[in-house]
């Protein structure tokens, strides 16, 4: 799920995907003042396996959701969708997010290689549609999760070129946090946190907020998701 504008703006739209299945999906939106939300029934060109879990950004007035070999574009003033056909590079099928910040969109992998897990950046050249391989981000620092996935810059230096993520098949317990200068995941964990619920034994989903200033990354509780 994604919104665009503050909360309390008129141009505020709520937008969340649903019934995904390999031949097509739901788009669910709401405006500020809807009684209801309004929802759209995307085919699939081709059968497909849906990758990025519940990942949408927006910029450039549109939400981008990621696909197996496309990229969705939905415009949510016209209600049109369209496909751009960008491979996804072939490394991992499951551990895969995208996230955004000022108009470029950002692709991070996670990848299980002899025996270690590792974290690789792509960014999107929109001009030739293609991923690119980032081996430093500009000092951008990420924050990746399943539910929401956060980019800024100017954080202190030991958070640049850092992506912190929260993924219950790299670690079950808390998020990790990957160097992409060194190539290796970090000790500390300091830095942002995560709030997470247990919805089942077995799974866990987290949302990526921002905590005050001079809070540690194991300062916020656990939500029951009652």
């Amino acid at each position: 799920m994604v919104w665009i504008h503050g909360v309390t703006s008129k141009g505020f739209v709520v937008c969340c995907i649903s019934n995904r299945t390999p031949y097509r999906f739901l788009i669910h939106t709401w405006n500020v003042g809807a009684a209801k939300w309004v929802t759209e029934e995307v085919n699939k060109l081709a059968p497909s396996k849906f990758y990025g879990n519940n990942n949408i950004v927006f910029f450039d007035g549109y939400f981008w959701f990621p696909d197996q070999n496309r990229l969705g574009v939905y415009d949510p003033v016209a209600r049109t969708w369209d496909t751009l056909y960008v491979p996804l590079p072939n490394l991992s099928p499951y551990l895969m997010w995208i996230t955004e910040y000022q108009g470029n969109i950002y692709l991070v992998d996670s990848v299980s290689g002899r025996g270690q897990m590792r974290v690789i950046m792509f960014r999107l050249n929109r001009l030739r549609l293609v991923w690119e391989k980032k081996k430093i981000c500009d000092g951008l620092s990420s924050f990746i999760s399943d539910e929401s996935n956060i980019m800024t810059y100017g954080l202190p230096r030991d958070m640049s070129d850092i992506v912190y993520v929260w993924d219950s098949h790299i670690n079950p317990d808390h998020p990790v946090k990957y160097s992409l200068n060194t190539r290796s995941f970090c000790k500390r964990h300091d830095g942002y946190c995560v709030e997470s619920s247990n919805t089942n034994e077995m799974l866990h989903y987290a949302a990526w907020i921002e905590p005050p200033q001079n809070s540690g990354i194991y300062d916020f509780p656990i939500i029951d998701p009652k």
